[in-house]
C-alpha cells in the first residue's frame, strides 16, 4: 500500500489515513491507496466499520491541479479517473464514515459524498470550488450533492464555488454530526454508536427525496442561469455546472455521471479553464516573491496601468466612440473605469480622426499595449516572469482572470502574430508602438512567454 495512505485498527474499526502533505491532494497513488485500504479492511471479518480521515492540517483539499495541465497538454490521458474510488467507498459492504477537519474541497468533498456518513469538527469548510478554475466537479459531485443537500443548495455550491461551514453543511444534510472535541476520538465514538444502533448503509447515489421535480426545479435553474450570467458574465463553467446539476434531477445516476464527465471535459479543454489554471499557479508563484521586490512590482503595475489608460485615450482621439470602447472592454471582461478617465483628457473634436476604429482594433490595441509594455518590464528583470505580468494586470489593471492575462493571451494568439500587429501599429501611430526587443527575439525564434519563463 502506498505510504500516502495508511491503514490501522482501532478495536473493531479500521482507520484509513490520507497523508499527502501539504493539503492531502488526490495525487496519483492516493486514490489507489484508499481503494486498496478499503478492500483490505472490508475483507477482515473482525472489522465492523471504516473511518476515512486526513492526516495533518486538513482532510482532502481537492484534486492535484497539475494533473489537469498534463491532460490538456497531451502528456496524460484525459479522464477523470476517480469514479472507481467513489464506487469503492459507496459500495463498501461495511459502513464508511468520513471524518473531516480543515477543508473538504473539490475532489475531497466528492470523496466525502461517496462515503455512507460524514462527521466534522465545527471549523471545517466544505465546498466545490472547481468553477474558480473554469471547471465543474468531475467525480460525481454534481450528481451526489443535490441528492444529499437538495437542488438549491447544490446549485449554490457548484455554480459559485464558495465553501460553507460545518453548521451550514449539517443543516443541509451534507454532514451527519459535528464533533465537539478531538476529531478522531469523536469519529470513533460516533461510529461505535452508529454500529450499536444497527443503522443500515446509506448510499448517496440512491437517495431521491431531495431531487425535486421539473415543476419545482425549473425556476431554480432559470434563476441560477440569470444570476450566473450577472455575477460571472462570459464565464463558461458556471453554466455547465447548472447543466450538470439539472442532469442529476432528470437522469438515472449512471447517465448523470456520464453527462457530468462530458461537461467536465468541455470545460477542461476550454481556453477559459487553461487560462484560470495558469493564473492559479502564477498567483501561487507571485505569493512567494521576497518582500524587497514588492516595490518593483508596484512600479511595474503603475507602468502597465498608465500604458493602458494612455492607449484608451489615443483610441478616442483616433475616432473611437467612448461608448464603443467601453462596450468592447466590458464584453471582453475588463473591470475598471477606463473610459471616463479617457474622456477627461478633453480630446477636442478637431483632433479626432474621422476614420472609424473597429472593435477588433480597440481590443488589440489595449491588449498589445499591455503585452509590449510587459515585455519591456520583463526584460528589465522585475517582475521576473511573464506570468507575474499577467497577475499584475489581473489584480491592478482590471484584466479578466478567465482570459489568463495579456502575456498568456499573446501566447495563445502567437507571438509572431502579435509582433507583426505591433509593427503595423508603429507605422500608423508612431514610436510608442516600438516593439520591445524581447518580444522581437521571441517572435523571431518562434518561442512563447511561457517558454521564456521556463528557461
Amino acid at each position: 500500500m502506498p505510504e500516502m495512505v495508511s491503514l490501522r485498527r482501532e478495536g473493531n474499526l479500521a482507520l484509513i489515513s490520507v497523508n499527502n502533505p501539504p493539503v492531502n491532494a488526490l495525487s496519483p497513488g492516493v486514490p489507489d491507496g484508499i481503494i486498496a485500504a478499503i478492500r483490505q479492511a472490508t475483507a477482515d471479518e473482525s472489522v465492523h466499520a471504516v473511518i476515512l480521515i486526513g492526516s495533518g492540517r486538513t482532510f482532502i483539499a481537492g484534486a492535484d491541479i497539475r494533473e489537469f495541465q498534463l491532460m490538456t497538454s497531451g502528456r496524460k490521458e484525459a479522464k477523470v479517473g476517480l469514479y472507481t474510488l467513489m464506487l469503492a467507498l459507496e459500495d463498501s459492504p461495511k459502513p464508511v464514515v468520513c471524518a473531516i477537519h480543515g477543508s473538504a474541497l473539490g475532489g475531497g468533498l466528492e470523496v466525502a459524498l461517496a462515503c455512507h456518513y460524514r462527521v466534522a469538527v465545527s471549523s471545517a469548510q466544505l465546498g466545490q470550488p472547481e468553477v474558480r478554475l473554469g471547471l465543474i466537479p468531475g467525480a460525481g459531485g454534481t450528481q451526489r450533492l443535490p441528492r444529499l443537500a437538495g437542488v438549491a443548495k447544490a446549485l449554490e455550491m457548484v455554480v459559485y464555488g464558495d465553501p460553507i461551514g460545518a453548521s451550514d453543511a449539517l443543516q443541509n444534510g451534507i454532514l451527519d454530526h459535528i464533533v465537539p472535541g478531538d476529531l478522531l476520538q469523536g469519529a470513533l465514538a460516533w461510529t461505535r454508536e452508529l454500529l450499536a444502533k444497527g443503522v443500515a448503509l446509506r448510499k448517496t447515489r440512491e437517495l431521491s427525496s431531495k431531487r425535486g421535480n421539473d415543476a419545482v426545479n425549473a425556476p431554480l435553474f432559470d434563476t441560477a442561469r440569470l444570476e450566473a450570467k450577472r455575477r460571472a458574465p462570459g464565464r463558461l463553467a458556471p453554466l455547465k455546472a447548472i447543466e450538470a446539476v439539472e442532469a442529476a434531477t432528470r437522469l438515472p445516476f449512471e447517465e448523470g455521471c456520464r453527462r457530468e464527465e462530458g461537461l467536465f471535459m468541455e470545460c477542461l479543454f476550454s481556453d477559459q479553464s487553461r487560462a484560470l489554471i495558469h493564473v492559479f499557479f502564477a498567483e501561487r508563484d507571485v505569493a512567494r516573491i521576497p518582500e524587497g521586490a514588492k516595490a518593483a512590482y508596484e512600479a511595474a503595475s503603475r507602468r502597465l496601468s498608465a500604458r493602458c489608460r494612455y492607449e484608451v485615450q489615443s483610441l478616442i482621439a483616433d475616432g473611437a466612440s467612448a461608448d464603443e470602447v467601453e462596450r468592447t472592454l466590458h464584453e471582453f471582461g475588463m473591470r475598471g473605469d477606463w473610459v471616463p478617465a479617457a474622456s477627461c483628457a478633453a480630446v477636442s473634436e478637431d483632433l479626432r480622426s474621422s476614420i472609424p476604429v473597429g472593435r477588433e482594433e480597440i481590443l488589440e490595441r489595449l491588449l498589445y499595449a499591455s503585452v509590449n509594455e510587459g515585455a519591456r518590464i520583463l526584460e528589465e528583470g522585475l517582475p521576473a516572469r511573464a506570468a507575474h505580468i499577467d497577475i499584475l494586470c489581473i489584480r491592478d489593471c482590471g484584466f479578466p482572470s478567465y482570459r489568463g492575462g495579456p502575456m498568456w493571451h499573446a501566447d495563445i494568439k502567437g507571438l509572431q502574430t502579435v509582433y507583426r500587429r505591433i509593427c503595423s501599429f508603429r507605422e500608423r501611430h508612431g514610436d510608442r508602438w516600438e516593439p520591445a526587443p524581447l518580444l522581437g527575439r521571441l517572435a523571431e525564434c518562434g518561442q512563447s512567454f511561457a517558454e521564456y519563463d521556463a528557461r
